[in-house]
């Protein structure tokens, strides 16, 4: 029995010791990597969401253009609202319809800028310095209904550097919204 008792009180073995050791560095760098993991995930998941309010904004601001049939039966539609500014400003499109391609490139007036935390930089066809978010938009008449019916797409990309020439295809980071809009008796 002195013997046990001896024994127990010399400590750890080397083994032992080294067994520790290796539980311990692995639930280190196991740790380690889940936190970049999670990091990673935060930081997409933060763009996403960004780039999703930065879309629905302008969804929101194309539907609250003017759009309508007035009492005697005449189409009225704000053609003069400068979409690229919010609020709207006086000397854009409105809803005029977008060139073809205003998806797949930068269209003057179909087109603006966003930087990383998702401030507006302005419009245009090249994108300003600090750009993280490049937001299109295109307006179309829907083929069912033309004098009454738009087709409203949004397209919002990050941007890093330079931007493909989209075929139409989804890439990784886009956020895409389709919405109508129907003229309505004023």
């Amino acid at each position: 029995m002195t013997r046990l008792a001896h024994r127990s009180t010399r400590g750890f073995s080397l083994v032992e010791a080294l067994i520790a050791a290796g539980l311990v560095s692995t639930v280190i760098v196991s740790l380690g990597r889940l936190v970049i993991v999670a990091t990673t995930a935060n930081r997409t998941a933060r763009a996403a969401t960004l780039a999703t309010l930065i879309a629905v904004e302008k969804v929101e601001q194309l539907h609250g253009l003017l759009w309508a049939v007035d009492p005697s039966g005449v189409s009225i539609a704000d053609t003069v609202s400068d979409l690229a500014m919010m609020p709207d400003q006086p000397g854009g499109g409105g809803l005029s319809l977008s060139p073809s391609g205003a998806l797949q490139q930068n269209v003057n007036g179909f087109c603006d800028f966003f930087d990383s935390d998702g401030r507006a930089l302005g419009g245009g066809p090249a994108p300003p310095p600090g750009t993280y978010y490049v937001r299109r938009w295109s307006i179309e008449p829907l083929e069912a209904s033309p004098d009454r019916t738009l087709l409203l797409r949004v397209l919002v990309t990050e941007w890093r550097g330079q931007l493909p020439q989209s075929s139409g295809a989804r890439l990784p980071g886009d956020v895409r919204f389709v919405s109508i809009k129907t003229r309505k008796a004023v």
